[in-house]
């Protein structure tokens, strides 16, 4: 084949035409005899009966039940049974796809199919069985009935599969930098720099967080706050930690300590068996389908047998809300009952333990209080399916704690109590007391009220946290015992509720806490409340915040008031305009007891451009006026932020970044902020292919994706909207299981070519029919022929050799690529082919 404007003159070739189509293949709605040309056309029987698929492989995103089951790679073939393609399913997919295949096997038994066949004969054995294979979305959709899939896999993820990720190491920034100018002084200057170290080397994760603080009067000072060492224990479904860490402070107050801790990780578990959920249960008449929701959320819906019914695999939507259970008979009758739920942090399932321990030394932030030995282990375990018992021990030099405690769910809501006992021995003095915390959650849903979380707590005089004997330690051994002095709890307590008064009406919030202490007159209280609503496209919010402070006397260990402040603040907004690009307005009023008001009003918008760009001005009057302006926006490699104020008397500008430095065996990338747990993309032989979330892959091929959830299927794909025309992605679409705080390598299959729509024509001038298949020289597809004989292809190489075939025909030649047009995402070019086959018919003019 060569690249030419002109017909080569050769001798005419005979060939073979295509056999005709049986009778009963010809499908319905299309008379390929509408197709004119003296070349025979191609075969499309399997175009026109097998939905657009030719028979070989695909890549498809699979879906069964309407449940992903990720991206796979699926053969489909003819089924003389069906006359048409279906794809070929092994017992080992279905398995994957969590199909019960033991089931499966006993049908294949009874109706005397082999158990080895290289596709499952769905039809006959599951008479139920369909499948959807959308080609425009690469997406097959697949049905089986319940009943033969195997519980809760949809949900269970095989921990062999979880992905320790790649060698790497890295830095999460947070850049800010100041300068102000006030009248009279000379200009200052400050700037911060927040780091989150990682290195991740096998299973074994080493973090660190530091900082660096610069200012014209301190200079520039380094500090590490905090290192540790993790990994995981899979066999206690665990986090084994070692270095500077925190203990869990759901039962005690926690400590920072420098030692070894030993925490349970619920997202090891599978999703249906995370955190805390009632069992339902009831009885059907017929085989029925059980519907649970809640807070309108369709939470399972699942068959069922007459006779009684237990589900104890639900994954709530939220910790509040009440269950709506719909039972729907097979005759239709729907029977709906509602069930009372509420969680609390400690709460677990029937018959789960979940578990903490940690031990080592004190680790004092300033490195002036004492270091003792410290011991802190917790324990929660699910005596029934809503009865949940916890409690713990605490311990170091002269100190001892122990906390036992229940929660329950109730037709009330959920609601838990503990009592922690504490000794305290400080040079011969010891001290005793007791602390008893309550904890209320509820959600009314007829009424839309929700209790976010209600809680007291009363602490005897002689009570001690850990924290306050260590506290009294340093007291007593510090030539500054004041500098230690520390209000100790009386009593706290806090509640937040939020009521929605319907769509017209808005809704209304209040929070509040209260604290009183031993050693201090009066008490710490904050109280806030706050009305929103909306009228047209007017947004508006009215808010009063209360609050009264305490201060530790420089002079002796008790406790001041320093007074209280009443604030009320009403928000005001509007969109001038409709579309992405229009701005929204802003007014601000505030006043309170202790400032002048002040009125203030600002605009704020995207700039229009490929980069969403954020602009925001602002004046404010208070005692004078005062402006500010800021930009902010996404770099490939960076977010960032600009801003400006100016006032009576002072001037000052601003500047603040944020990204990630990653380091690997592939080179250095740059991108956003990460999670805890992100992944690295890398496509060989490609640069800036761009990737969905934002960002794209950089000169070396890798890019970075920010966030991935731990232990969980994470779909990563490839955004071919912001690809380059000359750049193809095999698969657009990979799935990853991580551990947590792994950064896995996720490779796709790229190269970099161009791509070009031939016009072929046969030597005698005529051009090939449609549905002609395009390949290489190594037999690999590159395209399919249009009803004009034109054919888009993606071509590694400038010269090089292509075979077109239909049916037993076959035309075969060289070609060569003309110059590279930067300006077009493809180029046209005509060449000739050379017709190659049969005896039968000439092709002539």
């Amino acid at each position: 084949m060569a690249a030419s404007t002109t017909l080569a003159q050769t001798p005419p070739v005979t060939i073979e035409p295509t056999p005709p189509a049986t009778a009963g293949s010809a499908p319905a709605g299309f008379n390929t005899q509408f197709l004119m040309g003296k070349i025979p056309a191609a075969d499309l029987a399997d175009f026109l009966k097998g939905e657009g698929v030719l028979p070989r492989n695909y890549w498809l995103d699979v879906a069964v039940n309407r449940n992903p089951a990720g991206r796979h790679n699926v053969r489909f073939v003819r089924s003389d049974t069906l006359g048409k393609l279906v794809p070929c399913l092994t017992m080992t997919a279905l398995d994957d796809f969590g199909v019960d295949v033991g089931q499966l096997r006993t049908r294949g038994v009874e109706q005397g199919l082999e158990a080895t066949a290289p596709c499952v004969d769905l039809p006959r054995l599951v008479p139920e069985y369909t499948f959807d294979y959308q080609p425009n979305r690469l997406r097959l959709l697949i049905s089986i009935p319940q009943a033969l899939m195997r519980p809760a896999t949809r949900r269970r993820i095989d921990p062999s599969t979880w992905n320790a990720g790649a060698t790497v190491a890295f830095t999460n920034y947070s850049a800010n930098t100041r300068r102000d100018w006030r009248d009279g002084s000379t200009p200052t200057n400050s700037s911060y720099l927040g780091l989150r170290n990682g290195l991740n080397v096998g299973g074994w994760r080493l973090r660190n967080d530091s900082n660096v603080i610069s200012n014209s009067y301190g200079g520039t000072r380094f500090t590490s706050n905090r290192t540790f060492l993790q990994r995981d224990i899979d066999a206690v479904n665990g986090q084994l930690t070692l270095g500077q860490l925190y203990t869990d402070g759901q039962v005690f107050d926690g400590v920072r300590i420098r030692g070894v801790s030993l925490n349970f990780d619920e997202s090891m578990l599978p999703a249906n068996e995370r955190g805390y959920t009632p069992v339902v249960r009831g009885i059907a008449d017929t085989n029925a389908t059980v519907e649970i929701r809640q807070n309108g959320y369709l939470l399972s819906s699942t068959p069922v047998s007459p006779g009684p019914f237990v589900i104890d695999d639900l994954y709530p939507s939220g910790s509040n809300g009440e269950l709506e259970i719909t039972i729907i008979e097979a005759d239709g009758r729907r029977r709906i009952t509602r069930q009372p739920f509420g969680a609390l942090p400690m709460m677990v399932r029937a018959g789960a333990l979940r578990y903490n321990a940690a031990m080592g030394y004190y680790d004092s932030t300033y490195g002036e209080l004492p270091e003792p030995a410290v011991f802190t282990g917790t324990a929660a375990w699910g005596a029934r399916e809503n009865l949940t018992t916890f409690g713990g021990l605490q311990a170091s030099r002269g100190f001892q704690g122990l906390n036992l405690g229940g929660a329950i769910n109730t037709f009330w809501g959920a609601l838990s109590a503990d009592l922690t006992h504490s000794r305290s021995t400080t040079r011969g003095a010891s001290l005793s007391g007791q602390s008893l915390r309550l904890l209320y959650n509820k959600t009314f849903t007829r009424t839309s009220t929700n209790f976010t979380l209600a809680g007291y707590r009363y602490s005897s005089e002689g009570y001690r946290t850990l924290q306050n004997h260590i506290d009294d330690q340093g007291q007593l051994s510090s030539a500054y015992p004041t500098s230690y002095a520390a209000t100790r709890m009386r009593t706290s307590f806090n509640i937040s509720v939020y009521q929605s008064l319907g769509e017209r009406y808005g809704s209304v919030y209040v929070s509040a806490n209260d604290q009183t202490y031993w050693n201090a007159e009066g008490n710490r209280r904050t109280l806030q409340t706050g009305y929103g609503n909306t009228y047209g496209r007017i947004s508006y919010n009215l808010s009063v915040s209360h609050t009264s402070d305490m201060s530790t006397s420089s002079y002796n260990s008790m406790a001041y008031r320093t007074g209280s402040d009443t604030r009320a603040m009403l928000t005001v907004s509007a969109p001038l305009g409709s579309g992405r690009l229009a701005p929204t307005a802003t007014s601000t009023f505030s006043g309170g007891n202790n400032e002048t008001s002040s009125i203030g009003i600002g605009l704020n918008g995207v700039l229009p451009g490929d980069r969403e760009l954020y602009y925001s001005v602002y004046a404010n009057k208070y005692d004078t006026v005062s402006t500010s302006a800021s930009l902010s926006g996404r770099l490939p490699s960076t977010s960032f932020s600009v801003s400006a104020s100016q006032g009576k008397g002072y001037e000052s500008a601003n500047l603040t970044a944020n990204g990630v430095a990653v380091l690997h065996g592939g080179g250095v990338n740059f991108g956003q902020s990460v999670g805890e747990t992100f992944g690295l993309v890398h496509i060989a032989d490609t640069r800036g292919v761009g990737l969905q979330g934002g960002g794209r892959t950089g000169s070396n091929g890798y890019g970075i994706v920010t966030y991935l959830s731990p232990y969980a299927r994470n779909q990563v794909s490839v955004d071919t909207r912001k690809t380059d025309s000359d750049i193809e992605i095999e698969q657009t679409t990979l799935h990853v299981v991580p551990r947590r705080g792994a950064v896995p390598l996720i490779a796709f299959k790229g190269a970099t070519g161009r791509r070009i729509q031939f016009e072929i024509v046969a030597s005698n001038g005529l051009p090939l029919p449609l549905a002609a298949t395009v390949e290489d020289a190594e037999g690999q597809q590159l395209g399919v022929t249009d009803v004009k004989g034109r054919a888009m292809v993606f071509l590694q190489q400038e010269k090089g050799t292509l075979r077109a075939k239909w049916g037993r025909n076959e035309c075969v030649g060289e070609y060569a690529l003309p110059r590279r047009d930067a300006a077009k995402a493809y180029q046209r070019v005509k060449i000739v082919c050379l017709l190659q086959g049969g005896t039968r018919q000439q092709a002539t003019r």
